[in-house]
């Protein structure tokens, strides 16, 4: 493939969270593909360091964001567009893996108080009256409530 096209789930209206989300995609590229071993430690380094610093300004942008965040938790809670929702939902608490503890904190308490464990509660019910075609819906909420619990 020789393009790709990128596609939100939510609305982001602030062009500078999305150039930092094109940046660390093409800095992943560069890592991983295109340079790969033949860059040095102190590039490796500096790389990680503005990935860190994008993924900490894309989430602290969500967490002020509250309108999108609810928009997001309505749409898992809606079966047509729940499966992209939770693969973003658990992209973005990907993202807090490496930054600072209280954003992290902050990210999931926030989530905690729009009624993400409700939500994903009965995605988990509805998994089990309709299991056709659900395993990545389901593995992908297992695997942000796993990060909500480490959290704690």
């Amino acid at each position: 493939k020789d393009s790709l096209k990128f596609r939100t789930v939510i609305n982001i209206s602030d062009p500078s969270v999305i150039e930092k989300i094109h940046i660390n995609y093409r800095l992943a590229y560069l890592k991983d593909t295109a340079l790969g071993f033949s860059i040095d430690y102190q590039i490796m380094n500096s790389m990680q360091i503005l990935v860190l610093s994008n993924n900490s300004f894309i989430v602290s942008h969500f967490l002020r964001d509250i309108p999108s965040l609810r928009d997001l938790v309505e749409k898992i809670r809606n079966t047509a567009s729940r499966e992209e929702a939770i693969d973003f939902l658990v992209e973005l608490a990907n993202l807090t893996k490496n930054i600072e503890v209280q954003v992290r904190n902050l990210f999931f308490e926030t989530f905690c108080q729009l009624e993400i464990l409700d939500t994903l509660n009965q995605v988990l019910e509805d998994f089990l009256n309709q299991p056709q075609n659900w395993l990545k819906v389901v593995v992908n909420t297992t695997e942000f409530l796993n990060q909500l619990i480490q959290n704690q």
